[in-house]
């Protein structure tokens, strides 16, 4: 327990998915990681060992995903986690703990992202909705949350040639680990700098490469 970050609440961990960011953070070089050693896992189900605070009982069962979690401290691949006590959700009524580590930071992050987009308009008499990267996690739990399906269901075949255009408002909202926002012109200085040294660069390379 003395190795543990501070915190005010001790969970032991039962349950953790694995998410394609646990992953990367194992990777020499990568630029996730910002502390070493570190023990992944950006997300834990467990039952709460000791607190500090009013707010979280000793015993109650608890998620904790997203902020530092296995990316700044140690994550939910460890047997217990010390998180701050503002980091902790108590288990939702009806949810067992190895379901909601299935469902994990992906169905968080699909949830979210279909209740923004329903927040700003979105309707399904829009017609079909893109989901890119449906065989992976968040593309795959974005599908899976529309439990009503509502939305209309059906593959999109792209051959070469086809070009697929994705709009988003994020990016220039997103911040680095200097907690610098990254702006239009910052992206676009970022983009002209690439891909002058690298024409052929892929998408993937890119958004390696922006800072």
């Amino acid at each position: 327990m003395a190795d543990l970050p501070e915190g005010e609440v001790v969970v032991e961990v039962a349950w953790s998915a694995v998410n394609y960011k646990d992953g990367m953070v194992t990777r020499p070089g990568n630029r996730v990681a910002r502390t070493s050693p570190l023990v992944p896992g950006v997300d834990l189900v467990g039952t709460v060992a000791a607190s500090d605070s009013p707010a979280v009982a000793v015993g109650s069962e608890v998620i904790v995903h997203g902020y530092d979690l296995g990316v700044a401290r140690h994550g939910g691949f460890a047997g217990f986690a010390r998180v701050p006590a503002a980091w902790v959700v108590p288990l939702p009524e009806g949810l067992t703990p190895r379901r909601a580590a299935a469902l994990g930071t992906a169905g968080f992050t699909a949830a979210l992202s279909l209740h923004r987009l329903e927040a700003n308009g979105l309707r399904p008499s829009h017609g079909p909705v893109v989901v890119t990267g449906a065989s992976g996690g968040v593309g795959g739990m974005a599908v899976g949350v529309d439990a009503e399906q509502k939305y209309q269901r059906g593959i999109f075949d792209l051959r070469p040639g086809d070009v697929l255009v994705n709009y988003t408002d994020g990016i220039t909202d997103a911040r680095n680990f200097s907690s610098e926002r990254v702006g239009r012109a910052r992206l676009r200085a970022s983009l002209l700098r690439i891909l002058s040294a690298e024409p052929d660069a892929s998408a993937q390379r890119i958004t390696d490469l922006i800072q």
